[in-house]
């Protein structure tokens, strides 16, 4: 019935005059993965990651889009990150703005990141991110980086019982 003209009360409602009703059935993805989502074990908070290799338009729609569906799941709103690991430089919105929804997120570039920071953590992952980081010597980088990664497969040998 609404949908057979436009009446007053949808101009009332929308303040809208002309135009044409469109089809509603709207056409619907099977799966959805975000990258890594992370839940704080004391306040229960949820924070997304995705992992961006290029300058895409679409990625604030995007992390609209999973935030929305993590909160249909836990329901409540991840805070949101997007890392950059492209090497083009960073050239993307930070938000989603529409006249009834707004979705921010935060843009962290790794090649601000001080690669020597991520190669002194003890934490084994951080060491080879840091090959996306900034630093003066690549070569030298991925050299202690190997090192690295050599020393804990020894020490993980090491502690293997057959």
């Amino acid at each position: 019935m609404l949908a057979g003209s436009q009446n007053s009360f949808f101009k009332r409602l929308t303040n809208a005059t002309h135009g044409h009703w469109l089809n509603v059935e709207l056409p619907r993805v099977t799966q959805h993965r975000v990258d890594l989502l992370f839940q704080v074990v004391v306040t229960l908070e949820l924070i997304l990651i995705e992992l961006q290799s290029f300058n895409d338009p679409l990625l604030p729609l995007r992390m609209a889009e999973y935030a929305l569906m993590v909160a249909q799941v836990y329901q409540r709103f991840p805070a949101l990150y997007v890392l950059y690991v492209g090497s083009e430089p960073l050239n993307m919105a930070t938000e989603l703005v529409t006249p009834c929804l707004t979705c921010r997120f935060k843009i962290i570039d790794i090649r601000n990141w001080d690669a020597e920071t991520l190669l002194q953590s003890r934490h084994p992952a951080d060491a080879v991110l840091a090959i996306l980081g900034n630093h003066s010597e690549r070569p030298e980088t991925i050299r202690r980086i190997l090192q690295r990664i050599g020393k804990n497969e020894r020490g993980r040998q090491e502690h293997c019982v057959f």
